[in-house]
């Protein structure tokens, strides 16, 4: 089985650019730039979130997301040093991903209906209410 397949591999590296990318461009004044990147980071947690349902075996969430038991079965072997390893995700980093991608939509949301009353507005702050 293919572990990440060619679009999640993109996937990744996409999204750590862009991350750093509006991170970095957070405080330029062109705001532009950053709304670019900000943008972007929200496709691709789309692209992701479908991904997961539609996606390789290895890609989708059913294959990522473990029992509390099992992830707390896998954290007592690793803190015992006897934890087996696998190619792909291990049951712990299977969660940590799914916290990833939420953390990042999140940021990429709240982001994109902000607005500072002075000059910045995002694409979708039209959409808020004061």
């Amino acid at each position: 089985m293919i572990v990440w397949d060619l679009p999640l591999r993109l996937y990744h590296w996409l999204l750590v650019i862009c991350v750093v990318s509006a991170y970095i461009t957070a405080d330029w004044n062109d705001r532009n730039i950053h709304q670019f990147f900000g943008m972007a980071v929200l496709g691709l947690c789309v692209f992701r979130f479908i991904w997961g349902f539609t996606g390789s075996p290895s890609a989708k969430f059913y294959y990522l997301i473990k029992s509390p038991s099992i992830v707390i079965s896998y954290v007592i072997q690793v803190l015992k040093r006897k934890a087996h390893t696998s190619a792909g995700h291990s049951p712990l980093g299977g969660w940590a991903t799914i916290a990833l991608i939420s953390i990042t939509s999140w940021f990429a949301i709240t982001g994109s209906f902000s607005n500072d009353g002075i000059l910045f507005y995002g694409p979708f702050a039209h959409f808020s209410h004061h």
